[in-house]
């Protein structure tokens, strides 16, 4: 600890904002098995066993102290990970092709997130791909390390290990901003939005690097902030049947897909009969995802 002392905007800020989760959620929003990504980028696993809930190892002791500006929850424990040797960082560092993205990692802050014990997956842009972006990008990007470029590199990233063996054709990844990626495979090969994998499979000992041709685009939709908040599911939990309420950009509702948290195909509802209400009764409690209209914007919801 007093290491960390002598360096409190580094590491030891970055243990504090673990213990930061950007959103309110309240004990009974912890189900099993979820994942948080918590303000420094990295993710904390819910667990529970009987009415106990566990964040990684550390049990929640009081719940829902509800403050003027969030909620708070007492833990019994600290949420720290070892630093362990051939990290994602480790790969990226000693990767002649990565000098780009080694720089922006630590400038945004992001190389401590890379060098923790736990599963992360890494789509790593060549320098020749960040290159290729224009200087106004660039300039807007390094203008702003803990905002746009933060946010940037964190959507290069997911909580959940991916390899050339989890990749099929239209698979969604949840990547480290909340956002969304799709996988495309055709005869030209295998894509991540906008890039081809080049190199898949590189093993560190937190996680995997696939190297890809091209910084990634954030899926587009074509529904602004707007229309998005004229859209309501609910209830959210929900444990028997999901309304689905819309007067913005859909207004007609013809298909609606369910994807678990890993981004795989559970149900598609193409028949509206039920005036938009979709059974989601049988499913396991948990985190899941619609898309409607087949439009790549994700829209959570838990299941009790």
């Amino acid at each position: 600890w007093d290491e960390l002392l002598l360096d409190p905007s580094g590491d030891l800020r970055n243990i504090l904002l673990k213990h930061v989760y950007p959103d309110n959620i309240m004990s009974t929003g912890l189900l099993n098995g979820l994942q948080l990504v918590m303000q420094n980028g990295e993710a904390v696993i819910v667990t529970t066993s009987g009415n106990s809930i566990f964040l990684d190892d550390a049990e929640i002791i009081m719940r829902d102290i509800v403050t003027d500006n969030g909620i708070v929850h007492v833990i019994d424990a600290v949420l720290v990970e070892i630093i362990i040797s051939n990290t994602i960082f480790d790969i990226v560092a000693n990767s002649p092709d990565h000098t780009i993205l080694e720089d922006l990692l630590i400038q945004a802050g992001l190389d401590f997130a890379l060098r923790v014990n736990e599963p992360i997956t890494l789509f790593a842009p060549t320098d020749a791909a960040f290159n290729a972006l224009s200087d106004e990008v660039m300039n807007e990007l390094l203008s702003d390390p803990s905002g746009l470029l933060r946010d940037l590199l964190l959507y290069h990233t997911t909580n959940t290990l991916i390899g050339s063996s989890d990749l099929s054709d239209q698979l969604f990844i949840i990547m480290g901003t909340g956002e969304s990626s799709k996988i495309t495979i055709n005869n030209d090969g295998t894509f991540i939005n906008n890039a081809k994998f080049l190199v898949v499979d590189i093993i560190a000992d937190n996680g995997i690097v696939n190297i890809i041709d091209a910084v990634l685009e954030p899926l587009i939709s074509g529904v602004d902030n707007q229309d998005l908040a004229e859209l309501k599911i609910y209830p959210n939990p929900v444990s028997d049947v999901l309304n689905i309420e819309d007067s913005g950009y859909y207004k007609l509702i013809s298909s609606v897909s369910i994807y678990d948290a890993k981004g795989r195909l559970i149900q598609k509802v193409t028949d509206n009969t039920n005036n938009n209400q979709i059974d989601v009764s049988t499913l396991e409690s948990g985190l899941y995802y619609i898309i409607i209209n087949d439009h790549e914007v994700l829209h959570p919801f838990i299941k009790h």
